[in-house]
């Protein structure tokens, strides 16, 4: 593959786990990470400027998605601890119901 080439396939690549990020597709996004990372290691050390302007855009892509990622933790680690409030309280309240 073409330097080129290669970079905008990195670009589309890095658009599309984004995008499956937002949608908290997170084995979408790890499917295309997968796919990506081959390709990111075989790019070469010497590359043009317009190049180098794609790569900064790839990682402001990268920095996006680990931000949703983040977030969706909190947002799983928040909805887990309620689930669990609430599972105490029904508990409590069968106790309660039954004594």
């Amino acid at each position: 593959m073409e330097s080129r080439e290669l970079i905008e396939r990195l670009l589309k690549l890095s658009e599309a786990i984004e995008h499956a990020a937002q949608l908290a597709d997170w084995p979408e996004a790890a499917r295309r990470t997968e796919e990506r990372s081959p390709l990111l290691m075989s790019l070469t050390g010497d590359v043009e400027d317009e190049t180098r302007n794609i790569i900064r855009r790839i990682q402001a892509l990268d920095e996006s998605v680990l931000t949703l990622a983040a977030t969706g933790k909190e947002e799983l680690n928040t909805e887990y601890q309620e689930a669990l409030r609430r599972a105490a309280a029904t508990r409590q309240y069968l106790r309660t119901a039954c004594d």
